[in-house]
């Protein structure tokens, strides 16, 4: 009585809202398919032609078991609307059954159709792909492909070789789409670039890499050195893409703009050697004056960074004569900028610098160009100690550019010198706000200095060691490199057991290899590795010192540093320039 109880109430309620599709699709979605069933009936009856409610009924009979119910449904429609995607299901409700050879005659009988019409192979296809049978999809293409020569299923083919796993054969369609249709080029490429990024062990990647250079060997049209030049970017393989695009303009001289728009992607990703190559190539040619600055900037500010002090001399002369030949140029600021950082961080002629950039700021109007004016001020005021007048001028860019990068850069600066006043807890506040900035490099910036605060304020609120720790931390900046590391060496004496031991290592690894002290900066990096295997800059520790090995050519040890912090430290910053120097290390992406 109670059970006829309960199905009389259901009856009712679903009669009662079988007219609202909502509550239907809510129980269907839900799972409970005896009443989406009651419901899917009243709308199915309502509205016989509608596609949606009668699938999903089919659907609720075949989780329900009830296959004589679907068969008898999809059969009416099959004779009464002539709508052959039902074949399918009608088939797969036999499958369900166990009945394997009757579902295989109804799936052949679906491919039937499509020899006689092949304009269905779309709706059948999609019924094929929807029950996830995908060879009988593949097949109905090919069918349909062999029936009309002017068709082309190329891409729909790939997708599902891509969904069974058959990579090769779908890399294989769809670079022959790509070439036949130009206009799928984007669309396919941004495919393959979601297959690349979830390539885990690289075999995806090296495929693909194969089949280009086999089509570029085959046909020595440009499209396929675009292509290559392609999957280089996506591996951030700057060097190898740029002699992609040089072959493409050697043969196409107006697809230069190509090799500029490589040079500036390998500026982003801080790829020196392929900068320094590409941009190279670019100063070689006839090019406007905007961008032979914008690069001649790049290119110098690398050399600055990698500077000997046996060629400061001529360094100086260099920018001299580009200031004398071009300085009359807006587009000549940023070169001057870097001049007098230059004068003040290299020459020890800081007074210079200061005057070049109050000459400067005075005959620029451009809100951008004064702000990076007066963050090179600031930094020469900071390395005379003004940090007073420093941190004026950091927050009128902060200011005026609150939501630029620059203005999120003034605004660690002003952290940053604080620190190094001694002023902990107003650096704390900064940088509090600028770990969330969506400038990665601030963010990162920003949280080290967080973590390394908060890390000493927790055992030493006197800031004891800390204050040491800045003071070193500050001869750095001056570029005192041999009375930061006597400063650093010093810590460590006076606080043997304390935290700050472990950034003072990686600060001290960073010194000795500016020194070209390797085997002092591997020493510097095991401390950690050996006495802070849980500490934040274990990772740190271990992608410098595997770089540092590279320099000694002790490859097994170098790969042995990258590969730990691929395996144990995935969140890692520099997770992905392990990945990448471990793969090169292992030859896979040599050729």
């Amino acid at each position: 009585m109670r059970q006829l109880l309960t199905f009389v109430l259901i009856t009712f309620s679903v009669l009662l809202f079988g007219q609202n599709p909502e509550i239907a699709n809510s129980y269907f979605e839900r799972g409970d398919f005896e009443k989406a069933e009651l419901a899917y009936q009243e709308l199915h009856k309502k509205t016989p032609s509608n596609t949606l409610y009668f699938d999903r009924l089919i659907a609720c009979y075949q989780q329900r078991l009830k296959y004589a119910e679907a068969i008898d449904l999809l059969e009416d429609r099959i004779d009464k609307n002539r709508q052959y995607q039902y074949l399918v299901d009608l088939g797969y409700t036999l499958q369900l059954e166990g009945k394997t050879q009757k579902a295989d005659k109804y799936y052949q009988k679906a491919i039937d159709e499509i020899e006689k019409r092949p304009g269905l192979v779309y709706s059948i296809a999609k019924a094929f792909e929807d029950k996830t049978l995908l060879d009988w999809a593949i097949k109905s293409y090919q069918i349909a492909q062999a029936k009309n020569v002017n068709a082309n299923y190329n891409f729909q083919m790939a997708l599902l070789y891509g969904q069974q796993g058959n990579t090769n054969q779908m890399i294989e369609l769809l670079l022959e789409e790509a070439f036949i249709t130009p206009n799928q080029l984007i669309t396919i490429q941004n495919y393959l670039s979601r297959f690349m990024a979830d390539d885990v062990d690289g075999n995806f990647k090296n495929d693909l890499k194969k089949a280009l250079l086999l089509k570029a060997q085959q046909d020595k049209t440009i499209f396929w050195n675009q292509f290559l030049s392609w999957y280089f970017v996506q591996n951030k393989e700057f060097s190898k893409a740029f002699r992609q695009q040089k072959a493409v303009v050697l043969r196409e001289p107006n697809e230069f703009r190509g090799i500029v728009n490589l040079a500036f992607m390998a500026i982003d990703e801080a790829d020196d050697e392929a900068v320094k190559e590409i941009v190279g190539f670019i100063l070689e040619q006839e090019i406007a004056v905007s961008l032979r600055m914008r690069l001649t900037y790049e290119l110098l500010s690398i050399r600055l960074s990698e500077l000997k002090r046996e060629e400061y001399a001529s360094f100086d002369k260099e920018i001299k004569d580009l200031i004398s030949q071009y300085g009359s140029y807006p587009e000549s600021a940023e070169i001057k900028i870097l001049t007098a950082h230059f004068e003040a961080f290299y020459a020890n002629q800081p007074e210079q610098a200061l005057v070049r950039l109050n000459a400067l700021l005075e005959t620029t109007t451009d809100v951008i160009q004064k702000s990076k004016i007066k963050m090179e001020l600031a930094d020469v005021l900071v390395l005379q100690e003004q940090f007073n007048r420093a941190l004026i001028y950091y927050s009128q860019v902060e200011l005026d550019l609150k939501n630029n990068p620059i203005g999120h850069e003034a605004r660690f600066k002003v952290a940053q010198t604080s620190y190094y006043k001694g002023d902990f807890d107003w650096a704390l506040k900064q940088v509090k706000v600028l770990k969330a900035s969506e400038t990665q490099l601030i963010a990162n910036d920003a949280l080290e200095l967080f973590l390394l605060i908060t890390d000493n304020n927790q055992v030493d609120s006197t800031y004891a060691a800390l204050t040491a720790f800045a003071k070193a931390d500050f001869k750095k900046f001056q570029r005192k490199t041999q009375v930061s590391i006597e400063a650093f060496e010093q810590l460590k004496k006076d606080f043997p057991n304390d935290v700050i031991n472990e950034p003072a290592a990686i600060r001290l690894g960073q010194l000795y290899t500016e020194e070209g002290k390797i085997q002092e900066a591997i020493k510097s990096y095991e401390y950690i590795i050996e006495n802070a295997s849980e500490s934040i800059y274990i990772d740190e520790a271990y992608y410098y010192s595997g770089l540092l090995y590279l320099q000694l050519n002790e490859i097994e040890k170098a790969k042995s540093c990258f590969e730990k912090v691929i395996v144990e430290h995935v969140d890692s910053i520099f997770y992905n320039k392990c990945q990448f120097e471990y793969r090169m290390l292992r030859g896979d992406t040599n050729f």
